[in-house]
């Protein structure tokens, strides 16, 4: 369990400095009252977690492709670059939808 969650300490770190200029334009731009709290804090968590899976799955398919290793199939590499672009695709369109909330725009839910 200490090695799962030692790997998982630089994903998270990376994640938190992605995930941090977005919270800052957030709160400059925006009050933030006890109503919009949970869900700020639930977007900022989604935002936060998808890079983490992202890196936590990525880091392998490097550590093994630099070393040459040859262990894991075909298939297995393309289920990991499926869920790797799967988690991409969410976590931009996720971005682009809440971006204009960031900077301030009015009405924006």
């Amino acid at each position: 369990m200490t090695n799962f969650l030692a790997g998982l300490k630089s994903p998270a770190i990376a994640s938190a400095m992605l995930v941090f200029p977005l919270a800052i334009l957030e709160f400059m731009f925006n009050t933030v009252n006890r109503q919009s709290a949970p869900s700020l804090l639930v977007l900022f968590g989604f935002l936060w977690l998808l890079p983490v899976a992202f890196l936590a799955v990525l880091s392998p398919m490097v550590r093994h492709a630099r070393t040459g290793n040859e262990s894991s199939t075909a298939a297995v590499f393309f289920l990991r670059l499926t869920f790797l672009a799967l988690v991409a695709f969410v976590w931009g369109s996720l971005l682009v939808d809440q971006l204009p909330c960031f900077l301030g725009a009015p009405n924006c839910d």
